[in-house]
């Protein structure tokens, strides 16, 4: 027999004559009448469980809720946007019974991506929760989960029935007819049928796992999103709930093994029964590794992509055990229903053993892409004639994998061999990221490549032609807010031209050079200094692959992820002998501020070296105004009352000041108010304006009311280009806003200049370039009257050299420059991190105070933002250009003074000399001073 005739007969198995007409209802509704099962748990988060019959109720009652309230039916689509979490399986199983196409939203979708999604998919309702629900577009309709508290008890028997046409759409808006799960389910249940008292972790390909053990009536537990990507946490959450079931990544099971002990890596693991990798190569290196530490757990490798669903499956636990001297582990063999085809460029099949893409054809086969009917037609092609007979119909998908068939008949995968690779298990089409450089106006043409082998961590590196000269970060920056965090590359290369072939002009990827991470860009005082930034910096640079870093850049900037934060985490803490969480690493996420975490105390920054005013040539805005927009910009003013109507910009809003400011210019003015607000993990935006409201006691009825009425905020980081707004939002907010009031910054007296350049510096900037661009809008800039050299206030002097260098250009400015800003005079609440607050405390906490003469300058907050407020709404044109001093030097009490008012109101305070009350602040164990550490705060200060 030739070779090309054993690749047909090898090509022949695995095919089951006839399809699947069984859909996944049909499965779950055979699995909850069965006594046997309908009584199970199979589904549980934290501390609550689900039986099936009672999932299934409530599945029905939602899903009849839809239906009338929504319209969903068979055609529409149901999409879910939350954390994994109960409700997501409720609507996953919803969706199925109302007919409805299934759209997963991911949580850390940027703004213009989600709304695209929305916009192309249409979808009926989107069931979302509170935290997430104000990222939605304001007209999408929305079925919010903890505001509908009452829907389980509402409806009464809402049975629907079957429909056979679900489409499943994925997260990349591929639509996947339900066929495919089904099979797939199917085979894993004869192949690997469950026990009883299996428990199955779920959440890596959440969408495609969660119901596969619903659908045999064994226990599903959720892993919450804040645990997955923390080994620690994982394994206890491992061990904790007796799984016995999970399906990882390579690049997961690899990070848990690298940074736990062999005891917490058997404890967590003890249940364990079968582990399942999928969504990237597994190298032999890994599975020796987990086999050796487990030799009783069946691994499983699956290969699975989302256009044509599970392909091929191997049991690696009997690769390992014939002990083969291999690289990588095989994927498996093709399951039943699937044709596989290994073709050429020419869409020839090639003999056993040669490399070729890998074609997938069968019933399991996406309708396609939602909407893009290009790239439809780029991977979904047309069997070619002399195989049709054997493919099960005309279409076969183009994996963009590179692989081969092995004597017996096991399929094996070299790597990709088109654009398409994957990145951390996610499919990243280099094509995209190439598209929106080049929308970039500063690049003039682009390339991207991923580097690293299979089986590694790859990261992706861009090779760009510029126009004119930009930063890496202003590119991560511009990037970061159009691509999804996993497709922002790592590396920028800038090169003079790019290499092409000279028969097809196409770009010869092979000629690029090679990323040389010893040329790495980094400023001399960016570099590490101290011994601590030293060792973290080389510790750094290793799990990043970087030679030198910037230890004033973000870890997640310089390419970090979850995974390697792990890996991260678990060196520092060894290196130093340290117990530094994922938090802490979010909390300071560059090597500089990891140092003064694990130095403990406060050191001196390369202030000296820093050229001033070379940062304010830098930072310039030097783009003249147009005459044409000042003239059109007075002429407005000529009306009274021009800025008591406006739209007016506030921010720092969640700042001590900006809250007060926001509630001076709702009670004093009928002005509209735009509030840009970063947004922060487990925190949306209007939460955050209503906390700092609330907690300084502003947060009254009537203001609520006002919020509602008057008040926008807006998701957006002062610190990027354009806010990190969309292309369209910006451009609309640039012509709405009539005036601005600058009041964000970061004040940290042990911060250097450059770890606050971002937020002060680049966002002054940036609020410069949104105060010129389209219409004039008049600044209001909130400076400091500090003269101390510490980084915050070099920061500060850099961002009002920027505004007075615009202001002589004319754009119409006041300066406004601030002390030390005190509690309310009517309401009395203190900013917490306020130095003089933290004194009082301090001394209060320990009945001794310093025994010292300094003058207490400060003034009450409100009339700083009354002043401010009428300032900008009534009193602007005649103040044009001047920069009003708000302090209270000339009548500001002594510290003496507070402490003979603190003995008067029965507070008995022994005045000490102040060395011997810092030294007292430092060695104290009063829980009180420990969380405000006065004395490190005074020491730089």
């Amino acid at each position: 027999m030739s070779p090309q005739k054993e690749l047909d007969q090898w090509n022949e198995q695995g095919i089951m004559n006839g399809g699947c007409e069984e859909s996944l209802l049909d499965m779950l509704n055979t699995v909850v009448t069965s006594p046997q099962t309908c009584n199970r748990t199979v589904l549980q988060s934290g501390n609550s469980s689900w039986t099936l019959m009672q999932l299934n109720l409530l599945a029905d009652k939602l899903a009849k809720l839809l239906v009338r309230r929504f319209k969903c039916e068979k055609g529409g689509c149901v999409a879910i946007y939350m954390n994994k979490q109960p409700e997501y399986v409720f609507s996953y199983v919803a969706a199925l019974k109302c007919g409805a196409a299934y759209l997963p939203l991911d949580i850390s979708y940027p703004e213009s991506l989600l709304n695209n999604v929305i916009n192309e998919v249409t979808p009926a309702v989107i069931c979302t929760t509170s935290e997430h629900a104000k990222r939605l577009p304001a007209d999408a309709p929305v079925f919010v989960f903890d505001a509908e508290g009452l829907w389980m008890q509402q409806l009464d028997n809402p049975i629907l029935s079957t429909v056979q046409e679900l489409q499943l759409i994925n997260v990349v808006g591929i639509a996947c007819p339900h066929r495919g799960a089904v099979i797939s389910y199917k085979y894993r249940f004869q192949q690997y049928p469950y026990q009883p008292d299996d428990v199955v972790a779920c959440n890596v390909f959440f969408v495609w796992e969660l119901f596969r053990p619903i659908l045999q009536g064994i226990k599903m537990v959720i892993v919450p999103d804040d645990v997955i990507y923390d080994p620690k946490l994982l394994c206890q959450f491992l061990s904790v709930n007796k799984v016995t079931r999970m399906l990882f990544t390579p690049s997961l099971l690899e990070t848990v093994l690298d940074t736990q002990t062999e005891q917490v890596l058997k404890e967590s693991f003890k249940y364990f029964r079968v582990v399942h990798l999928c969504g990237e190569v597994v190298t032999c290196a890994l599975l020796t590794r987990f086999m050796t530490l487990f030799p009783n757990v069946q691994c499983v490798n699956l290969y699975s992509i989302s256009e044509t669903h599970d392909v091929a499956v191997a049991d690696l636990s009997d690769f390992y055990a014939r002990k083969e001297e291999r690289q990588f582990a095989p994927v498996g063999k093709v399951i039943d229903c699937v044709k596989v085809f290994i073709l050429d460029n020419l869409l020839k099949k090639v003999p056993i053993g040669v490399p070729g893409e890998i074609y997938v054809a069968g019933p399991t086969l996406a309708s396609g892409y939602i909407n893009r009917p290009e790239l439809n037609k780029n991977r979904f092609v047309d069997v070619p004639r002399e195989y049709q007979q054997e493919a099960f119909g005309k279409r076969m998908y183009r994996t963009g994998d590179w692989g081969y068939l092995l004597p017996n008949s096991v399929l094996e995968i070299c790597g990709r061999c088109d654009t398409l690779v994957r990145i951390r298990g996610y499919g990243v089409e280099l094509q995209a990221i190439e598209a929106t450089l080049l929308k970039l106006k500063y690049v003039s043409s682009c390339t991207v490549i991923s580097i690293g082998a299979e089986g590694e961590d790859k990261q992706l590196a861009a090779y760009m032609v510029l126009r004119e000269n930009v930063s890496r970060k202003i590119l991560r920056a511009d990037l970061k807010r159009r691509l999804p965090f996993y497709m922002v590359p790592q590396f920028f290369v800038f090169i003079e031209r790019m290499p092409v072939l000279a028969a097809s002009s196409k770009i010869d990827k092979r000629a690029l050079p090679a990323v040389d991470y010893a040329r790495d860009i980094v400023e001399a005082e960016a570099l590490p200094q101290t011994p601590t930034e030293q060792r973290l910096a080389k510790i750094w640079a290793q799990i990043l692959h970087h030679s030198t870093l910037d230890i004033q850049e973000s870890f997640f900037d310089l390419g970090g992820h979850s995974l390697l934060a792990a890996r991260l985490l678990a060196k520092v803490n060894e290196e130093f002998g340290v117990e530094l969480t994922m938090r802490e690493l979010f909390l300071a996420p560059t090597v500089y501020a990891m140092a003064c975490i694990l130095d403990g105390s406060e050191r001196s920054s390369p202030e000296q070296i820093l050229d001033l005013d070379y940062q304010v040539d830098t930072h310039d805005v030097k783009d003249n105004v147009m005459d044409l927009h000042l003239r059109a910009f007075w002429r407005s003013t000529e009306w009274d009352n021009r800025f008591f109507h406006s739209n007016i910009l506030l921010t720092g809003v969640t700042g001590f000041l900006g809250s007060h400011l926001l509630v001076q210019l709702l009670n004093s003015s009928r002005a509209r108010v735009v509030c840009l607000v970063r947004e922060l993990a487990g925190e949306t935006v209007d939460q955050r304006l209503e906390s700092a409201l609330n907690k300084r006691g502003l947060l009254t009825k009537a203001l609520q009311a006002q919020l509602k009425d008057r008040v926008q905020v807006v998701s957006a980081d002062i610190a990027l280009v354009q806010f990190g707004l969309s292309e369209e939002h910006y451009h609309f907010l640039s012509y709405d806003i009539d005036v601005v009031i600058h009041a964000a910054a970061y004040v940290n007296l042990i911060y250097p200049y450059q770890a606050l350049h971002g937020i002060n510096v680049l966002g002054t900037r940036n609020v410069l370039d949104f105060c010129l661009k389209n219409k004039i809008k008049p600044l209001h800039y909130i400076s400091t009257d500090a003269v101390i050299p510490a980084g915050v206030v070099n920061s500060k002097y850099v961002a009002e050299q920027l505004v007075r260098r615009s202001q002589s250009r004319g754009l119409p400015c006041i300066i406004y420059r601030l002390g030390n800003q005190a509690a309310s005079s009517s309401a009395g609440y203190w900013n917490e991190q306020d130095f003089i607050y933290l004194m009082l405390l301090s001394v209060i906490c320990t009945r001794k105070a310093p025994n010292v003469d300094w003058t207490m300058e400060m003034t009450p907050v409100d009339f700083s933002a009354k002043l401010i407020g009428e300032l900008t709404t009534t009193c602007f044109c005649r103040n044009v250009g001047k920069t009003f001093h708000i302090t209270n030097s000339q009548q500001a009490p002594k510290w003496s003074q507070f402490v003979d008012w603190l003995n008067q109101f029965g507070f008995i305070i022994e005045k000490i000399s102040l060395d011997s009350w810092i030294d007292m602040i430092r060695t104290s164990e009063d829980n009180c001073l420990q969380q405000q550490k006065i004395g490190a705060s005074y020491d730089q200060g």
